[in-house]
């Protein structure tokens, strides 16, 4: 009976741990395979503290290549076009991303959240505008879209699952500079 019951909880602590790296998807420190530089990308994941709030997603990458910028990839629910950007850290705003290419829907890329009906876009912001972002208190998200704007918040103060990611991921930066 004790075998069972031992049995039973390795199975169920292993599929939480599966749904949590699907949810939640861990840092990815790799060598990019056509040039050998490094690459740091945290997938996206939810940047709403929040159900109340808008439910938006970020990701973002960091590459040897271009080691003064961040790439943010990031995510609405719904089929919009995503036009722009901005960040309020802790009252100070921040507006200084590039939208790369157009906007994508995402139909279960491999290094993404695989959520149906979602737009996401890419955007550049400079690391030093990235390690501010990472460091704040509270974090204001606005993804202006075709007529209309939500917001999402996180940050060191709330429990948005992108929240810790953003530490970790410029710790890692932080070795390769």
């Amino acid at each position: 009976m004790m075998k069972k019951l031992t049995l039973a909880c390795v199975i169920l602590l292993s599929a939480c741990t599966s749904m949590n790296q699907a949810l939640s998807p861990s840092l990815q420190v790799q060598k990019n395979d056509f040039d050998g530089t490094m690459e740091i990308i945290q997938p996206e994941v939810s940047a709403a503290s929040s159900l109340s709030e808008a439910y938006h997603t970020l990701g973002f990458k960091w590459s040897a290549k271009k080691p003064d910028s961040v790439f943010l990839y990031v995510g609405v629910y719904g089929i919009e076009s995503i036009r722009g950007v901005a960040f309020n850290l802790d009252g100070n705003i921040i507006e200084s991303t590039t939208k790369i290419g157009l906007t994508d829907i995402d139909l279960g890329h491999t290094e993404l959240v695989n959520l149906p009906n979602r737009s996401m876009a890419t955007f550049v912001m400079p690391l030093n505008d990235f390690k501010k972002l990472a460091t704040s208190d509270l974090v204001k998200m606005k993804v202006e879209m075709g007529n209309s704007y939500s917001v999402s918040s996180f940050g060191k103060t709330t429990s948005a699952v992108v929240s810790p990611k953003l530490v970790l991921f410029t710790s890692e930066v932080d070795k390769y500079l």
